[in-house]
């Protein structure tokens, strides 16, 4: 193989290997505090959590969207943490792609305690591209996970409709999205050619004396 192959092939190869994809630690990409309250008679035993991307019309009805961290959590057993991955959950790379799109969607966020007179869920929905603001095309996403930091029933605020006197059932917790930047593929070119060039010239023969 002459000299100038060499060159070629060891630029081929070097280059391969840093674009080759990399594992890398999970970063928070976005990390967001949230509590609901709701008003009931009585501390519920139990509320369900989900967060989704809700229902769309169609043919025959509504198509539901993919659900995510559906969980029951009780008031015993809080801080909780769930998490949902691709390894984890059929719903992860369906949620994931409509989370990381450049469409805006709704997205819900939904507390469904287990009776409730007055309605039955609870939560916010807001568009995602306005409640994240984040450049998906750098990250990989790995991983979704909410913790319940607090659960509990606050008697010091009552409020009366119809003759019952009410008070707020209270969660607090934080939403995370975990995931691995992706890096920009110039650099990773740029940084192959560099190193083939340094094993180019480490290959380069030396000079015979005449």
């Amino acid at each position: 193989m002459t000299i100038a192959r060499r060159i070629v092939s060891n630029l081929l190869l070097v280059t391969a290997f840093a674009v080759a994809p990399a594992a890398a630690e999970p970063i928070s990409i976005v990390t967001m505090p949230m509590e609901f309250g709701f008003y009931q008679l009585d501390f519920p035993s139990q509320v369900r959590f989900y967060v989704q991307y809700p229902g769309t019309p169609g043919r025959g009805g509504v198509i539901r969207g993919p659900r995510l961290l559906d969980t029951i959590f009780t008031p015993d057993a809080v801080p909780r943490t769930v998490v949902a991955t691709a390894q984890s959950d059929p719903n992860f790379n369906p949620f994931i792609r409509l989370l990381t799109n450049t469409t805006p969607e709704r997205i819900a966020f939904t507390y469904v305690p287990p009776s409730n007179r007055f309605g039955d869920t609870f939560g916010m929905v807001p568009d995602d591209s306005n409640f994240f603001f984040v450049d998906w095309d750098a990250y990989r996403v790995t991983s979704l996970s909410y913790t319940v930091q607090e659960f509990f029933f606050d008697r010091t605020r009552p409020f009366e409709v119809g003759g019952l006197v009410l008070h707020p059932v209270v969660l607090r917790g934080v939403f995370e999205v975990q995931g691995s930047p992706v890096p920009e593929p110039s650099s990773l070119i740029l940084a192959g050619i560099g190193l083939a060039g340094i094993v180019a010239r480490r290959r380069r023969p030396t000079a015979v004396g005449r």
